[in-house]
């Protein structure tokens, strides 16, 4: 705790915000303060900031999660203000809905993710930048244009489910969701595997046999301790 009154003076402050951050993730206060102590014992040597690069290791070590374009859509979600570092709040708040069991958070989560130029809409040309990459990289053939294209042609008859406009709206995908709750991940896997998520929160929470290394949980290691690349 004594790491928690050199960030946060007064408790009662303290405690308020914990209350508030629970009650935007729908987490457990104790796991919000765990999170709070993880970040702070991580990014002491970065000056308690999360640098971009920190951020993506994390996913990539303690989730799993491994594509670029993806983890770069996600960090915009966390860096709101573009600055290229998380302050503890702003780690707080993305953990919050990343880790969330919440449907309504996550899906909200999961369409900022899509939403490349935050509009309020997952377009045609957007999809194109989500599929295309990972469609490539599984095809050497000439024709991955046009595969695509046929992809998103299905997608889009599945999220464009109310209005019908050719775009994706957040009420569109909220319905789709709620029918199949898949297409969560529809364009890329931008939430963290249920047992990646189990052993992270079993780490802060101090019960050390379990940690994370990118095939799943490993031997202890300490917070502060180098993430593996």
């Amino acid at each position: 705790m004594s790491v928690f009154k050199k960030k946060f003076v007064n408790p009662h402050k303290l405690e308020k915000k914990i209350v508030t951050l629970s009650k935007e993730s729908k987490l457990k206060r104790e796991t919000v303060k765990q999170l709070m102590y993880y970040f702070q014992t991580i990014t002491k040597k970065y000056g308690g900031k999360m640098p971009r690069t920190q951020f993506r290791q994390e996913m990539t070590s303690r989730f799993n999660l491994m594509d670029d374009f993806m983890l770069d859509n996600l960090y915009r979600c966390f860096d709101l203000k573009n600055r290229g570092s998380l302050t503890m709040e702003e780690y707080l708040r993305g953990m919050g809905g990343f880790l969330s069991d919440d449907m309504e958070i996550i899906t909200k989560l999961s369409f900022t993710v899509y939403d490349l130029n935050g509009d309020g809409y997952i377009t045609r040309e957007e999809m194109m930048q989500w599929l295309k990459t990972s469609l490539t990289r599984q095809s050497h053939e000439d024709d991955s244009d046009e595969g695509v294209k046929e992809l998103i042609d299905i997608i889009i008859k599945k999220l464009d489910c109310l209005d019908h406009d050719n775009r994706v709206s957040l009420k569109d995908f909220r319905a789709a969701v709620a029918e199949d709750d898949l297409l969560l991940e529809s364009l890329s896997s931008c939430l963290p595997p249920t047992e990646n998520k189990k052993a992270f929160f079993l780490m802060i929470s101090g019960d050390l046999k379990y940690t994370l290394s990118p095939s799943g949980p490993s031997a202890p290691v300490r917070f502060d301790a180098p993430v593996r690349k």
